[in-house]
């Protein structure tokens, strides 16, 4: 198509000659684009950009529910306002009761009912003397029952123990083989009333801790920017969220995976912290070695049974092979989840189901992508909490730099210092996929 821009006087124009009183020539150009016949709007919006368009005003929020770690604890105001930059937490739990023998005790005939002078065990210190020691169904004493032996005396790490209930032919006691690794429970004490005396003890709590962290996102601004108009609703308000959902998303991703840290910058010789994050500072762990029903039934039994002191609900974040592969391959799960789902508001909802050992609510998390894509995370909330310094709870802060000098800008600061805190860390658990 032939277009012919005029520009130029003298160049087809179309001139009106004027005789005036002065005797002056004054020609009149046409200043335009030439778009040959027939006009199409193709060729009016390619030449001339005359024609408008529709547009959205409204900007679509491409950002997803990211941030279920924090949004859960925000909701269920999970909150404490600490003091200091490490924030240490003590635990303390109850005596154990399970044990295990560490070497062979042979098959043998008893002298004086002493069924070992010397046994070993994996944990020698939770027992005391008078202490009742039961062994499983499979080791039997008198009668088919199941043995048990009675702590005569400890000292130091020895430990003698007398049979309560040897296996007796006419006048003669004995035991059968006790191997190694065979687990033996305790069961309270047993003396006679004369005699009746605990040993005072204490269980003092042992600490566990973690580095609050400044998490802060700036946005400054020009204000002849927020005054411009625009073809969409970007306005301050849509900024500021915008930068609110990242702060938010590296804020989630610090309490979801790093370890804490205590450093100086080389270069400034100034310290600073970084914040442990939930798989991190979860300190139970399993591992799947195949996708099916029973691993899945294991699962859920570790995660409620080996939590240490936790409570009977457990948020189960999920990276998306995960939860893939627990949806597709194991019919348990699928079965739990059809059957005894039920709806629980977390600040976003979430289906709460039924195992075995206890009640599971299990999410995706956006985040769990990559290396921990086939990882899943469960987490006590009872036993979690957002620990935040005093004085620096979230604020969104603004400042007008005209006012101090440095230009005719807007900054306005988004800033939160806190951490992640388990009070148990026994109670959480890291699951790895296969």
């Amino acid at each position: 198509m032939k277009k012919n821009v005029l520009l130029t006087i003298g160049l087809t124009v179309i001139s009106i000659v004027v005789a005036a009183l002065s005797g002056g020539v004054y020609a009149m150009a046409i200043v335009g684009i030439d778009i040959d016949n027939p006009a199409t709007t193709q060729d009016a919006d390619e030449d001339s950009m005359i024609l408008d368009i529709d547009v959205k005003k409204v900007i679509t929020d491409v950002g997803r529910k990211q941030f279920l770690l924090t949004t859960f604890l925000d909701h269920l105001g999970l909150h404490d306002t600490v003091s200091s930059e490490k924030v240490v937490g003590y635990m303390v739990g109850e005596e154990d009761m399970e044990d295990t023998i560490n070497t062979d005790i042979p098959a043998d005939n008893l002298t004086n009912g002493i069924l070992s002078s010397s046994i070993e065990l994996a944990n020698p210190a939770m027992w005391s003397e008078k202490d009742v020691m039961l062994f499983p169904p499979s080791i039997e004493g008198a009668n088919g029952e199941a043995l048990m032996g009675w702590v005569e005396t400890k000292v130091g790490n020895t430990i003698s123990v007398r049979a309560v209930n040897p296996v007796k032919t006419g006048t003669t006691e004995s035991i059968p083989l006790i191997p190694a690794g065979t687990k033996v429970f305790r069961t309270g004490k047993a003396m006679n009333a004369i005699d009746a005396k605990s040993k005072g003890s204490v269980l003092a709590p042992v600490p566990n801790e973690n580095y609050v962290q400044l998490f802060m996102k700036t946005i400054e601004i020009e204000e002849r920017l927020l005054l411009h108009k625009k073809k969409a609703d970007w306005d301050l308000k849509r900024i500021v969220e915008n930068r609110l959902r990242e702060f938010k998303k590296e804020q989630e991703l610090a309490m979801l995976l790093p370890q804490t840290a205590n450093m100086r910058n080389d270069s400034n010789g100034k310290r600073f912290y970084t914040t442990a994050g939930a798989y991190s500072l979860a300190k139970n762990y399993y591992s799947l070695s195949s996708w099916n029903n029973q691993n899945y039934i294991n699962m859920c039994r570790h995660i409620f049974e080996n939590s240490g002191y936790g409570s009977g609900e457990k948020v189960l974040f999920c990276g998306n092979i995960f939860r893939a592969n627990l949806a597709s391959n194991v019919d348990a799960y699928s079965k739990n989840f059809n059957q005894t789902n039920t709806e629980v508001d977390l600040g976003i909802k979430v289906k709460k189901i039924e195992t075995d050992f206890g009640y599971l609510m299990p999410k995706t998390h956006p985040l769990l992508t990559g290396i921990y894509a086939n990882t899943a995370i469960a987490i006590d909330l009872e036993y979690a909490r957002k620990c935040i310094f005093n004085g620096e709870q979230f604020k969104v802060e603004t400042q007008n730099a005209r006012a101090t000098g440095e230009g005719r800008f807007i900054r306005k600061t988004i800033s939160e210092t806190s951490c992640l805190m388990f009070d148990d860390p026994y109670a959480h658990a890291v699951i790895y996929g296969v």
